[in-house]
C-alpha cells in the first residue's frame, strides 16, 4: 500500500491566473485574506472502500474513516448507488468525471452526503487535481462557482472544485473535504484514477 504521497506545491497562477476566495461564495471578511493559497502535505492512501464509521454526536451520519480510500466508478457504484435517488445522483457523477477525463484530468474525488449512510443525499461534493489538465478543453462550468455551483449541479448534481485551491482558510479543499462539517473530527475521503474510455475492442 502506497502509505503517503507528497504533493508538488503549485501556484494558482501557473494554471488558472489568480483566483479569489469570493468566488466560491465566502464572506468579505473571508475574500480579505487574499488570493487562494496552496499547500503541500502528506495524503494517507488506502486500497480499499472500508466500512462507514459512526464517529458519535454532533456527527448525523456514519462516513468513512479517515484516509484517502482508492475506488473505482464501478466500486463507487456497486457501494453507494444503492436507491433509485442515489442512481441518478451517481450519473451526474459519471457525466462529471467523464467530461474531467476528456480535459486530460487524470485523478478527482468523492465526498459529501453521498459517501456517507445518509438515506437520501442532496448531492455529491468533489474536487480534481489540476495535474494534466488542458484548461481549453475543460468544460467551463467546473470553474463556475456562482450563485452556489448553481450551474455545476444543474449540469452534474453535485459540486466539484479544484483540490489544490483553499476550500477553507488554511485548508486546500482537498484537505477541508477529509474533516466532518458537523464535528470537526477528521473523515475519509474517495480518491478515483481516471482512465480515458477505450472505446469498444475488436
Amino acid at each position: 500500500m502506497d502509505s503517503t504521497y507528497h504533493r508538488r506545491r503549485r501556484t494558482a497562477s501557473s494554471a488558472l491566473g489568480r483566483v479569489c476566495p469570493s468566488a466560491f461564495g465566502w464572506t468579505p471578511a473571508d475574500a480579505s485574506r487574499g488570493w487562494v493559497d496552496i499547500h503541500q502535505h502528506n495524503d494517507i492512501v488506502v486500497l480499499m472502500i472500508p466500512s462507514l464509521t459512526d464517529i458519535g454526536s454532533p456527527a448525523p451520519w456514519a462516513v468513512l474513516p479517515p484516509g484517502m480510500h482508492d475506488a473505482t466508478l464501478s466500486e463507487i457504484e456497486a457501494r453507494f448507488a444503492t436507491t433509485p435517488h442515489r442512481r441518478w445522483l451517481f450519473s451526474g457523477f459519471v457525466r462529471a468525471a467523464d467530461a474531467l477525463i476528456a480535459a486530460g484530468c487524470m485523478t478527482l474525488y468523492l465526498d459529501g452526503s453521498f459517501v456517507t449512510d445518509k438515506p437520501h443525499p442532496d448531492d455529491f461534493d468533489g474536487c480534481w487535481r489540476l495535474a494534466g489538465v488542458d484548461l481549453n478543453k475543460l468544460d467551463p462550468v467546473f470553474l463556475e462557482f456562482a450563485n452556489k455551483r448553481a450551474a455545476q449541479k444543474a449540469k452534474f448534481l453535485g459540486e466539484m472544485f479544484i483540490a489544490e485551491l483553499e476550500g477553507a482558510p488554511g485548508l486546500t479543499f482537498l484537505e477541508f473535504f477529509q474533516i466532518e462539517k458537523f464535528s470537526g473530527r477528521p473523515k475519509g475521503i474517495l480518491r478515483v484514477q481516471l482512465v480515458p474510455s477505450k472505446g469498444p475492442t475488436a
